[in-house]
């Protein structure tokens, strides 16, 4: 894209369908196929973005297809958030400055550049990105900063280009250079990054002591190289006479000068004749001037006249001083006019003096440096309903009337305690992607508000983890005993990432956790290690473990007499040992359903000891492998089935068997249809009734809302009904349960039905003590179900996968 050429905006369509969708993978593609077609995205609706938020690296892809009309309002924002932001996100925001703006505030800059503690990505874009603007200024106050010899051959290999390139000298340079060429010195393949620009570093700087290093060197692989270096060095001065000689001519073309320009290395003694042969050129090269005595190119702009074209390229060169010469026809030249711009003058001034922070440059709207800056209207073609929840929040409109969705979060943003969350909550939930984020982000503005905790649970167990990322922070900022007590639960959650689980330590750490120390030490135990020691997940533990108040027992349970039994064993490491020897997958479990099964077999042993077991009702060791069974099978597939719903197909297919009106007759015929399947036919008190009362629940769903299943029976129909791989009612494969065949499946639901049956009537009428001998029979159900559990998950996770690889991402 050529210079002052605008790219194509993308449409109003176009975003909205990037907002609808769901899933961070999706978005990004979307942003990479804009980015593919050359598309700009509005600044305004990038800003947006980073507010919702969305996920880091859709904020580095939309700030790579940032485009503005406002240039000046883009600079001052993004000068004046640069530091808050993370590094990569700061890098690609420094280079959508130098892609999109005029660069005017340049300047500021200088005081980032010199930064003790600034992050390598920051540093070396602005080192990179620098031959775009006041390339010499900030090349020399990067120079003059400490810390970066310290940082990688990668950028010290930028350094020395740049040094090179404005004809900068540095001490710090040359012992970097030595070292890299001492400690190579007897290697044949170095694999430094800066060794090459280092020799043409010295070659420039200390080309005898250079000459005597070679001749002492070991290894003559890469030696030659350096010979071949110092030897085209050697002829510097007879290269600028044949370039002088070629500029002498009354027109110079640039083949003219093709093999005919020195190294950027050797241009220092140049000849005054050559430069403005250059400078004559009708295309300016910028890098031709690379590596000229300062001087000279100074001399030079004297001699120019005002409108020539060279004259931006020669000012960035230079060292930046009041005795510039104002007026001339550059965009930036305008910023040097002390009388119009007196602000920005004195900024720059005080840059040069190295004396500028951010925080006391005067410049603080856009009329301080530039003439017409121009406003953002409501008629621009790329305002959008995000955009203008943008401007709300943050100050810059008047709160919204026009009622959609994102005027209502606006409103709750600014006013939560005036907001009615159940109406807000429920408005939401209609929709999805970008809007949930929003949402989601908006209710950590309920602060201590634990009605605010009961909606944020809608979405705690998504598999998006940009979504639990946004929830974990809006629980963070609820900062209530329920919102930690959440964040404490979700550490341990299977869809639990690294990242998420390092986000909530991060907020974990500045909270008053002493009612919550049972809670924070059983996540401790229950955290999954893998057995390499260099996984985040030990870090992790460690930060968790520091958080536990001095003193406090290590959630130990010790040994206890039972009558006459003797000892029984039941601390949790021998629990969780034998519960991992009987249900597989049982150390990739949750906190809540690990405590729920460890409950359960410490009942189970410590009565197994007792002198009084024929005197014990079982019942309550039914009832907590049922919880944590129900807990797993709400935390692997609760979320899966509401979003299956909100689409709205399952729903029309229902209503053509007769459950949506509903057809009494139809829906019999399907319930006899169901009941007669094999294996299905065998199952004890299959219930039609309960099979209608869940198909009737889902076709009465309302889109917002969140559909929860009524235990395991609920959810093996759910998985018959959906899961078969054929049905004559067109209800297969709409869910992926990972079953070799449908008798398979309708063994899952048997399982489910007989294992809930057996605990409520467990419940209702007790457990026998004379029972006993079948309890080892009830663990391997358990198991069973476990297996099942993980097995779905793996099909559903199979299934996501190959539809984002083929795009059909929602």
């Amino acid at each position: 894209m050529s210079k002052g050429t605008q790219p194509k905006r993308v449409s109003t369509s176009e975003f909205e369908s990037f907002l609808s969708c769901e899933t961070t993978s999706g978005r990004l593609q979307i942003l990479n196929d804009w980015k593919s077609s050359k598309k700009g995205l509005d600044d305004n609706l990038v800003r947006a973005l980073m507010t919702v938020p969305v996920s880091r690296p859709e904020i580095i892809a939309a700030l790579e297809i940032c485009a503005t009309e406002h240039k000046a309002d883009f600079e001052l924002w993004v000068m004046n958030h640069l530091l808050a932001w993370e590094q990569n996100v700061a890098a690609v925001a420094i280079r959508a400055w130098a892609r999109v703006t005029d660069k005017i505030l340049w300047h500021r800059l200088i005081p980032v550049a010199m930064m003790p503690g600034l992050p390598q990505r920051v540093r070396y874009t602005i080192l990179d990105i620098a031959p775009s603007t006041h390339g010499y200024e900030l090349t020399l106050a990067t120079l003059e900063s400490n810390e970066w010899e310290d940082l990688s051959p990668a950028f010290h290999a930028l350094m020395f280009e740049r040094a090179l390139e404005y004809d900068l000298k540095n001490q710090k340079l040359d012992k970097i250079a030595w070292n890299l060429l001492n400690d190579n010195k007897m290697s044949p393949h170095p694999e430094n990054k800066a060794l090459l620009p280092a020799i043409a570093w010295l070659t420039r700087h200390q080309e005898n002591a250079l000459e005597k290093w070679v001749d002492e060197a070991g290894s003559p692989v890469w030696i030659e190289m350096i010979r071949s270096c110092l030897h085209r060095h050697a002829s510097r001065q007879a290269q600028m006479s044949r370039l002088a000689k070629a500029c002498a001519k009354d027109k110079i073309s640039i083949g003219d000068l093709q093999g005919k320009l020195p190294a950027v290395w050797s241009r220092y003694e140049s000849d005054p004749n050559a430069l403005m042969g250059l400078i004559r050129l009708d295309s300016p090269q910028p890098e031709w001037i690379s590596g000229f005595n300062r001087d000279q190119v100074r001399e030079s702009l004297k001699n120019l006249t005002p409108d020539s074209l060279w004259t931006g390229a020669l000012i960035l060169a230079l060292p930046f001083s009041k005795d510039v010469k104002a007026g001339l026809s550059t965009d930036l030249s305008r910023s040097y006019d002390s009388e119009k711009f007196p602000k920005l003058a004195e900024a720059r001034a005080t840059a040069r003096d190295r004396k500028l922070a951010l925080t006391n440059d005067q410049v603080r709207v856009a009329t301080d440096f530039i003439d017409n800056p121009g406003q953002r209207g409501d008629s621009t073609p790329t305002t959008h309903n995000i955009s203008a929840f943008y401007q709300t929040i943050t100050g810059n409109k008047s709160p919204p009337s026009s009622g959609t969705i994102w005027d209502k979060i606006a409103l709750a943003w600014l006013n939560p305690e005036n907001c009615d969350l159940n109406q807000l909550s429920a408005e939401a939930r209609k929709y999805k992607g970008v809007v949930t984020l929003t949402h989601i982000k908006s209710l950590g503005r309920f602060q201590g508000r634990d009605e605010a905790v009961l909606k944020l649970l809608d979405y705690i167990r998504s598999d998006e983890e940009t979504e639990l990322r946004a929830v974990v922070r809006a629980l963070g900022e609820i900062n209530s005993q329920r919102s930690l007590l959440e964040l404490i639960s979700m550490l341990t959650r299977p869809n639990a990432t690294i990242p998420v689980q390092q986000d909530i330590v991060a907020i974990l750490n500045g909270k008053d956790l002493k009612a919550l120390q049972k809670e924070l030490r059983s996540a401790v135990h229950d955290l999954v290690l893998p057995v390499n020691t260099d996984h985040p997940v030990y870090q992790i533990k460690d930060e968790l473990t520091a958080m536990l108040a001095p003193g406090a027992d290590s959630g130990k349970i010790e040994p206890s007499r039972m009558g006459q039994g003797g000892v029984v064993n039941v601390d949790d490491t021998n629990l969780d040992k034998e519960l991992g020897s009987m249900i597989p997958h049982f150390r990739d479990l949750s906190s809540e359903v690990k405590r729920a099964l460890r409950t359960a077999l410490f009942f189970h042993k410590t009565v197994e000891k007792s002198a009084h077991i024929n005197e014990i009702d079982l019942s309550p060791l039914i009832d907590m492998q049922y919880k944590a069974m129900e807990l797993l099978y709400r935390e692997f597939f609760e979320d899966v089935v509401s979003q299956s719903l909100q689409k709205g197909s399952i729903q029309r297919k229902l209503d053509v068997i007769g459950y949506a009106r509903p057809i009494v007759r139809q829906m019999d015929e399907f319930e006899a249809y169901i009941a007669s399947l094999p294996v299905v036919r065998e199952i004890p008190f299959f219930s039609k009734f309960k099979l209608r009362k869940m198909l009737r629940a889902i076709c009465q769903f309302e889109p917002g809302r969140r559909f929860t299943l009524d235990g395991l029976k609920a959810f093996g129909l759910y998985f018959l009904i959906f899961g078969r791989q054929s049905c004559k009612y067109s209800l297969n494969d709409s869910f992926q349960s990972g079953a070799k065949n449908d008798a398979e499946l309708a063994e899952l639901c048997r399982e489910l039905h007989v294992f809930q049956d057996f605990r409520n009537r467990a419940a209702h009428e007790g457990f026998h003590p004379d029972a006993s001998n079948d309890v080892m029979g009830i663990w391997r159900t358990t198991a069973v179900v476990v297996q099942w559990a993980f097995k779905i998950k793996n099909a559903q996770k199979i299934n996501t996968t190959a539809m984002v690889n083929g795009k059909a991402v929602s």
